[in-house]
Parts: C-alpha cells; sequence; structure tokens
C-alpha cells in the first residue's frame, strides 16, 4: 500500500471504528490499562490519572525512540512495529504508529487488583 492510499484508508477509518477496537482490547482478560498517545507524547485517551498516563507516555516514548534507532541499524529496510516489555505481575505492549502509539498494560496470571495497585506495585 503506497501513502496514499495509508492516508486514504486512515482518513476513512471513523471514530467509532477506533473505539470499537479500543473497547474489545480492552475487554481482553487482565488488561488493566490502556493509553493512546500522539508522537509527541501527547495524551489522547487513557483509562489512568494523568500523572500515571505521563508517566508511561514520557518513559516508552524513550525506549521507542532507542528501540526504532536499533531496528534500523540492524536492517535500514527495516522499522518498529511492536514492543513487549514483561516483569513479574505485567506485560505492556507497545505499539507505535508514525502519528500515535498504543500502550497497553497487561496482568500476567489470574491476579484481580484494582488498577491503580496493578500499575503501581
Amino acid at each position: 500500500m503506497d501513502d496514499l492510499d495509508v492516508q486514504a484508508f486512515q482518513a476513512s477509518v471513523s471514530k467509532t471504528d477506533v473505539e470499537r477496537v479500543l473497547r474489545r482490547i480492552q475487554s481482553h482478560q487482565g488488561v488493566i490499562a490502556l493509553m493512546v498517545t500522539n508522537r509527541d507524547g501527547l495524551i489522547l485517551r487513557s483509562n489512568l490519572d494523568l500523572n500515571t498516563t505521563r508517566l508511561y507516555a514520557v518513559q516508552y516514548q524513550s525506549l521507542i525512540n532507542m528501540t526504532r534507532s536499533a531496528v534500523r541499524e540492524l536492517d535500514p529496510q527495516n522499522e518498529l512495529c511492536f514492543i513487549r516489555v514483561r516483569n513479574k505481575r505485567h506485560e505492556i505492549i507497545v505499539a507505535p504508529t508514525e502519528d500515535l502509539v498504543l500502550i497497553v498494560v497487561q496482568l500476567i496470571g489470574n491476579v484481580t487488583e484494582s488498577v491503580q495497585d496493578a500499575v503501581f506495585e
């Protein structure tokens, strides 16, 4: 798909379609946080408080920049699609595009807890 086709496709995607996709992602078991920022880190959507969302946006923007650079160094024809970071309790999935960044935080296992507790512990 060339650039004009991609732009035409993106322009045709309605806000309703975007909301439907975000709801579908958030409905997956264990998803406790979903954030969307623009490429400059401006928060467009989040189910977390503003300070927590800012923390994620800033930290992961830095990781995106470093990872994107490493991917291009290894293969100039390639580009970054996803970053998955996993610790003992969470898996964080980062999906950067040219214009937006989607960050999803998912609990590992069958842990049931509040969003704030899950994000900060």
